[in-house]
């Protein structure tokens, strides 16, 4: 059985603090070319708390387009 795909994001100390603590439930990306080609086919996404090794893995549960990318979360998995 193959591993899920895990789509990798950097995000801001401030955004990810909010993620952590269960305050924000979507992620919202610039719909383009590069964040749809990563997103779309991935079941999981690891969030990168800025460029250091602080890290949380959720399921991805729903994928919008909109005028942004809407990536809904599901359970943390770490």
């Amino acid at each position: 059985m193959s591993e899920p795909k895990t789509c990798h994001m950097i995000l801001r100390h401030k955004w990810f603090d909010l993620i952590d603590k269960g305050f924000k439930k979507v992620e919202y990306r610039r719909l383009c070319d590069y964040w749809l080609k990563r997103v779309l086919d991935a079941q999981r996404v690891t969030f990168h708390r800025g460029y250091t090794s602080q890290t949380m893995t959720f399921e991805i549960k729903h994928v919008t387009l909109a005028e942004s990318l809407e990536i809904e979360l599901g359970r943390r998995l770490d």
